[in-house]
């Protein structure tokens, strides 16, 4: 998305050559006697009905908006900061981690520079509160009262520059993780689209900009419908459909989930976000079958992807594809040997894999292809322990008990007592019960 920037573009040379900061250059106080005398007039009837007077208060608070937007800027250095705004009241430096950043604090403004730097800015106290919204409604009565439409042209202008102004304050809200005021700003700029001066405009990016900020403040059932619409003016990018599919399974539509998954990956099949999606989708309905055939199509377009060999792995070892599940877990140590869980899975199915030897021949009467079968069974305890020695040099901690009570299972199931005791020894000293 396009970031707005609002800069007034004017010389500042001579005055930086001086090396002094002069008095401020914003006069706060003739805006606020503007909005008094803006509220007296749309209190006399007479005034009131005349469009002049809301298109101009429409002016007046897209004014007060921009009254510090129009001279701050990111980089800016601190005296060209004290040349717009004056000397501030007080100068704090405050550290974050390894950043020193220092506060200027203006009666009505806070800068933050960093290497003197400005990279934010908050307005503390306003001249008002909500200035968008009031232009709005202002500019909306004008365009009511405006029955000749002589006005038409000029409140188009004015209302051009609100949807710049909504739309700047939306990635600011959306970047700063305040997804409900991201999407009031970004509807607003839809809203203004469907007046009558705007000609029904339609913008295809603010549709799905207004989508995600829905979505992210978890308003889905509105997100679903912006999604949609922006899919029906041909919107082209892949995530779209990932970020629909989201909200069907948020509002428990899971046919519409797949639904979206599918269309997305007919329209875009190279594109491995949406084929991860539909891989967990199987994975979560337990349709293994399903998630091996996409995972298939996974690999060939990322064949050394670990992550995709690994749930393979895992999907064989839940089919019971022992031998499948051993080769996928082994590819992915071929790739990174010290890919922990490859190591940990790969144990624990040589264990399972001779845990179900033994009990397959407990059926079998014949005496020496039991003993055969028993031998074949400890050939895969042994099997497992390299991995699970492995696994236990690299194990996480909330990982390592369950490491060291599989190896004292394993040493246990080939009688070796020294290594049995060295590893209860180890489940000791690191609180494994």
């Amino acid at each position: 998305m396009k970031h707005i920037s609002l800069i007034l573009v004017f010389s500042l040379s001579a005055l930086l050559l001086r090396g002094q900061a002069t008095a401020p250059i914003i006069n706060y106080k003739a805006l606020e006697n503007k909005l008094e005398k803006s509220n007296e007039t749309i209190e006399n009837p007479k005034k009131n009905s005349d469009p002049k007077t809301w298109f101009s208060r429409g002016e007046l608070f897209l004014e007060i908006y921009n009254i510090n937007l129009q001279y701050l800027r990111k980089g800016m250095t601190s005296n060209e900061l004290k040349i717009l705004f004056g000397q501030p009241g007080q100068v704090q430096t405050i550290t974050e981690g390894q950043k020193v950043l220092e506060e200027y604090i203006y009666e009505r403004l806070k800068v933050v520079l960093e290497a003197d730097a400005v990279v934010s800015w908050e307005e503390t106290k306003k001249i008002h509160e909500n200035p968008l919204p009031e232009a709005q409604k202002a500019f909306e009565k004008a365009l009511e009262l405006d029955v000749d439409k002589k006005l038409d042209s000029k409140i188009k202008e004015q209302l051009t520059k609100l949807k710049q102004f909504y739309e700047n304050e939306g990635i600011i809200n959306f970047n700063g993780k305040n997804y409900q005021k991201s999407y009031e700003n970004f509807s607003n700029v839809l809203k203004i689209n469907n007046l009558r001066v705007m000609e029904g405009i339609v913008d295809t990016l603010i549709y799905y900009s207004t989508g995600r900020a829905a979505k992210e403040s978890g308003n889905y059932d509105d997100a679903i419908t912006y999604f949609n619409k922006t899919l029906d003016l041909n919107f082209s990018d892949p995530y779209l459909y990932i970020f629909l599919n989201e909200c069907y399974k948020e509002t428990g539509d899971s046919a519409k989930a797949l639904e979206t998954l599918k269309a997305g990956f007919k329209k875009h099949p190279d594109n491995q976000p949406i084929l991860i999606e539909m891989i967990n989708f199987y994975l979560m309905k337990g349709e293994s079958e399903a998630a091996l055939e996409y995972l298939g199509l996974a690999k060939q377009e990322d064949p050394t992807n670990t992550s995709f060999i690994f749930a393979e792995g895992t999907i064989f070892d839940k089919l019971g594809r022992s031998d499948d599940a051993i080769n996928a877990y082994k590819a992915c140590l071929e790739i990174d040997p010290q890919y922990f869980n490859a190591l940990f899975n790969l144990g624990v199915v040589y264990y399972n894999k001779a845990v179900k030897i033994i009990d397959d021949a407990q059926k079998i009467d014949d005496n020496n292809i039991y003993n055969q079968e028993l031998e074949k069974a400890e050939q895969d305890f042994k099997n497992a322990i390299p991995h699970m020695e492995e696994a236990k040099k690299i194990a996480p901690e909330n990982e390592l008990c369950n490491v060291l009570s599989t190896l004292k299972t394993l040493y246990y199931r080939i009688k070796d007592e020294e290594k049995r005791l060295a590893v209860v020894d180890e489940m000791t000293m690191n609180g494994c019960e």
